[in-house]
């Protein structure tokens, strides 16, 4: 070698930066960070997501993952200890807080989804900026006034807190910037202390419920840099004040489901230049409102919506012309204020639209076709209850799809003629259609076999006729509302590939024959509805099957021979049936943050966007059932807790099985106007939640059980024109129902009917039946066989002395008889 001594200066520098390094030839984590990685890992309790730290693997913990360093002096920065605790574990789970105090460079720290109740000791880290704890189960707002340098805090879904203790702490935290406590279950006022934090950007109080006093409460109007405010789903009360135009840099004011009234200041908001999303709906707004007053000078404007829950407001848009395009626009319940009950004018300069809902706003002219034309990213249209006139028509001539509208509500308007068989080619990826109460006629065009993904199809009250084209794509149909038309034949059989269907609801049209054995195959449904139809035969077997059905309605039909005992197989009510995926779904709009970090030049980046994302699901399910004698609509939450079985007007036969009265968790049983004969199931004492029990104009006899006094939620109750006998239940519920519940029941007695019950007259008497010698029906029995008697002695005796050959012989008789007696 030319140069021995750079050779050995060269091998010297290498076994030094050897020995600097360590063993393993890398620069390593920090050990005493190392260490405390283990005493964490083992305070989750054995978590499986961390079982590959200090596995041996892998000594430099820089490596693990959810871990992550400083690439300079290999601190650790970052934890994402999210969503790592076993479900097996204990749910009475509090983090030491100390554990976390050897990071002394941490930044990023998320702990969200793993079921935390609380932290023993103060969490004291005071270079951290990001902190997540949301979906788990605090008991009470933490403390965290030590955490100094805190940008980003995240104490969403923690649903267990419900006072404000430690949010005084909070406001110390000078350089916060996010602050989202959403889905919480905190009442109240917001602490005025709130005003303190000047730097936020973004604030969330969504969905706490209970969250009351004004928008001028907590010092809100002072935090002039705040980008998003979500406070909806609360109790805010008052008028909008205005101090909220302040706020000019506020781009998403959402004010949703509150209390909020008065008139909406069009001062306001023509402030607020940089809104982007401005969302008001369910509120009590009343007076008037202008678009071009509030938004004319708005170049950035492309969310609103407002679903006012009083009639009280007028809203004008004349004049206005969004910059840039509006790309959701809901405004329903109000009265739009535009020349000839029109369709708002700006709407047919715009070509971005995605949302459009105009709901009873009053639009008076022919259905706008001209809107699915000009708007071909349309995902959402509903123009329902309005007065909408003409045929539903699409242009055959027209070429292009729309291949994003997936929601077209037109019902409750006055749309006549028959629906061109362009509907199903131009919408192909509809996966909701509702035309329910309109005009319109004729069958369903062939084309609706192209709609591949109808989820909730409503022609309800309509003028239908023929039956369901068999080409009909139902794979993914749940809600099937054809009520009220002039549809024939028999039960269509594409429907027994509809296995994911929750409602069938075919009431009041002309389908005949038997009901189908198929039936069983639509384990899904809940909701059967085939009332007012011409159906015959008996209930086949096979619909007990249909486990998960909570309201039956086979009323007004031919139906006949007896029921079947299997029917208390039905759940009808039952929690049971409740599955998730029979739950009916909200559409609507979804707004988040989404959070990117980043580290540049060993400074923690934080970029925060507020988005909203459409979320097109089924709509709210409405469903029709007559109880308490009267037709009610059931929907949404309610449809959970409502149950019954309608089979009256038939002509069913013998005894009502005992098994019908297992059924305790159903609120509604009709079996009134049939042919039962029998007596009244004694088994009826179990129907616990029973609201509405009819049994008229059958056949039945027998007694009422006095059992069913048992029946603490009976309101409406008739057993009318039957062949019962014998005492009423006499309790305080059986008391309120009138003489109408009784009637035609000769036999019957209670006071309120007029006729008292002896002991005699409502029971058999197990005493020895004396006779009563006074009874006149007996004694003239008596005196007509002793008259009777005598006749027919006398006449014996003519006869004898009339014929003398038999009259000789008599007195031979006689005379040797005597002649024996006196010889003793």
């Amino acid at each position: 070698m030319e140069n021995p001594c750079l050779f050995c200066l060269w091998i010297l520098l290498t076994s030094v930066l050897i020995q600097v390094q360590g063993g393993d030839g890398s620069v390593g984590c920090d050990e005493e960070e190392r260490r405390a990685l283990l005493r964490l890992r083992d305070a989750f309790n054995g978590t499986t997501a961390l079982s590959s730290w200090g596995d041996g693997k892998e000594t430099d913990c820089c490596m693990w993952e959810r871990v992550k360093c400083d690439q300079s002096n290999r601190h650790v920065i970052q934890l994402s200890l999210g969503d790592i605790r076993l479900w097996s574990s204990s749910d009475d789970f509090f983090l030491n807080a100390s554990l976390f105090l050897p990071f002394r460079e941490l930044q990023n720290l998320s702990l969200d989804s793993n079921r935390i109740r609380g932290f023993h000791e103060v969490l004291n880290l005071s270079k951290l900026q990001v902190l997540d704890l949301s979906s788990n189960w605090f008991d009470e707002i933490p403390s965290l006034g030590l955490l100094r340098s805190l940008r980003i805090l995240n104490m969403e879904l923690n649903s267990r807190i419900n006072t404000w203790s430690h949010f005084e702490e909070l406001t110390t935290l000078k350089h916060l910037e996010l602050l989202n406590f959403a889905f919480n279950d905190l009442s109240g006022k917001i602490p005025q202390s709130l005003g303190s934090l000047t730097s936020l950007r973004f604030l969330s109080f969504m969905g706490n419920d209970l969250i009351s006093g004004s928008l001028k409460d907590g010092g809100l109007c002072k935090l002039r840099k705040l980008e998003e405010l979500d406070l909806s789903s609360n109790e805010f009360q008052g008028k909008m004040p205005s101090c909220l135009g302040n706020m000019t840099s506020l781009r998403a004011l959402i004010l949703k489901d509150n209390y909020l009234i008065g008139t909406l200041p069009s001062a306001v908001f023509s402030t607020l230049t940089s809104l982007t999303h401005l969302s008001l709906s369910l509120n009590y707004f009343e007076g008037s409102f202008s678009f071009n007053s509030s938004f004319g000078n708005n170049s950035k404007l492309e969310i609103f919506e407002l679903e006012n829950l009083s009639s009280n407001l007028t809203v004008d848009t004349h004049y206005w012309i969004p910059q840039p395009q509006i790309k959701v626009f809901r405004l329903t319940n109000c009265k739009l204020n535009e020349p000839g009950g029109n369709l708002p004018s700006f709407l047919l300069k715009q070509r971005e639209l995605r949302v459009l809902d105009l709901r009873h706003t009053g639009v008076r002219e022919i259905f706008p076709t001209w809107l699915l034309i000009n708007n071909s990213n349309l995902e959402f249209l509903s123009l329902a209850g309005n007065f909408l006139t003409g045929p539903f028509t699409y242009n055959n001539h027209i070429q292009s799809k729309n291949e994003y509208l997936s929601w077209l509500d037109v019902s409750m308007n006055q749309i006549q003629g028959v629906l061109p068989y362009s509907i199903g080619l131009f919408f192909p990826y509809l996966t909701l259609l509702n035309m329910s109460k309109n005009a319109i006629q004729g069958p369903i065009p062939m084309s609706f076999c192209k709609l591949k993904k109808l989820r909730f199809l409503d022609l309800s009250k309509n003028n239908f006729t023929e039956t369901i084209p068999a080409c009909l794509d139902v794979s993914s149909l749940r809600y099937l509302h054809l009520h009220g038309n002039g549809f024939t034949g028999f039960l269509p059989k594409l429907l027994s590939e509809a296995s994911s269907l929750v409602t069938l609801d075919m009431r009041d049209n002309n389908l005949s024959g038997t009901l189908p054995t198929w039936i069983s195959s639509l384990s899904n449904l809940r909701f059967l509805l085939l009332g007012g139809n011409q159906f015959q035969g008996s209930i086949p077997s096979q619909l007990c099957d249909l486990r998960n059905v909570s309201m039956l309605d086979l009323s007004s039909n031919h139906l006949s021979s007896v029921l079947p005992s299997c029917l208390h197989k039905l759940l009808f009510g039952s929690k049971t049936t409740f599955n998730a995926m029979l739950e009916p779904k909200v559409y609507g709009w979804a707004s988040y943050w989404s959070l990117t970090t980043y580290s540049h030049e060993s400074q923690l980046q934080i970029d925060i966007y507020f988005e909203s994302e459409y979320m097109a699901s089924d709509e709210e399910e409405e469903v029709e059932f007559v109880t308490k004698s009267r037709s009610e609509s059931y929907k949404g939450s309610i449809l959970k807790y409502m149950s019954g079985m309608d089979l009256s007007f038939n002509n069913f036969t013998g005894p009502i099985p005992q098994e019908i009265g297992l059924l305790s968790d159903i609120h509604t049983l009709n079996l009134s106007h049939n042919h039962f004969i029998g007596s009244i199931p004694t088994t009826f004492f179990n129907l616990k939640q029973i609201e509405c029990l009819d049994l008229s104009h059958n056949r039945l006899n027998g007694q009422i059980p006095q059992d069913l006094i048992e029946l603490n939620f009976l309101s409406i109750f008739s057993v009318a024109f039957n062949n019962l006998s014998g005492r009423i239940p006499d309790n305080e519920q059986f008391s309120t129902f009138d003489n109408s519940s009784y009637e035609g029941n000769p036999l019957l007695c209670r006071q309120l009917l007029g006729k008292s019950c002896s002991s005699s007259s409502t029971e058999p008497s197990s005493e020895p039946i004396i006779q009563n010698n006074d009874d006149p029906f007996k004694e003239t029995f008596l005196w007509s066989f002793i008259a009777s008697y005598i006749v027919a002695f006398i006449a014996s005796i003519i006869v004898f002395l009339c014929c003398t050959d038999y009259s000789e012989r008599l007195l031979m008789y006689v005379r040797a008889k005597f002649v024996i007696i006196f010889s003793f």
